[in-house]
């Protein structure tokens, strides 16, 4: 009796390998299997390194025909939230033989745009002075809504020109969040 032992082969490529997101907007990528085999083969594909919530797989397993060719596309959308930190993240994407096991990878790199969002609140709004009480206190509270560090200056004018603006800190830096 002989044992006929088929090699299952198949290549992976990405439409890039460096992919650019702006938080709250969505950018596909494309991948590619070019499937060698005699028969139909079923393959997994999934995404590795990156926070699930970040990508979109459509079609998470494939079959492809026999020298068969397909390509299926991801979406990668960031929210627009403190948590989509701005930066450079290294991931993989891997297409997996159901038959057989064997595995590609593509390592691709996700760049997340950054976009700023200050959000200002000063209490109370309004306050008083007279002549033998010249001075109101004010709290400022300032809040980086954004997703990467800001360098902020606050300061304040009147619009009449009668009052000066004196801050126990007038630069501040603020994480994201």
């Amino acid at each position: 009796k002989m044992l006929k032992w088929t090699a299952m082969s198949f290549r992976v490529q990405l439409s890039t390998d460096h992919l650019t997101v702006e938080p709250g907007n969505a950018q596909p990528l494309s991948l590619t299997i070019e499937h060698e085999g005699e028969e139909v083969e079923a393959y997994e594909l999934s995404v590795h390194g990156l926070d699930p919530s970040w990508y979109a797989i459509p079609m998470p397993s494939v079959e492809i025909e026999p020298q068969g060719t397909r390509t299926e596309r991801m979406l990668f959308r960031m929210p627009r939230e403190t948590d989509s930190r701005a930066g450079i993240y290294s991931f993989v994407v891997q297409v997996r033989s159901l038959a057989t096991g064997e595995a590609k990878e593509c390592p691709a790199i996700l760049e997340i745009k950054p976009y700023h969002n200050i959000n200002v609140d000063v209490n109370p709004k309004k306050v008083s002075v007279t002549p033998t009480n010249q001075r109101g206190v004010f709290e400022v509270c300032v809040m980086n809504l954004g997703n990467q560090e800001a360098n902020v200056q606050i300061y304040a004018t009147d619009v009449d020109d009668q009052c000066v603006f004196e801050f126990d800190q007038d630069r501040v830096i603020l994480a994201p969040g």
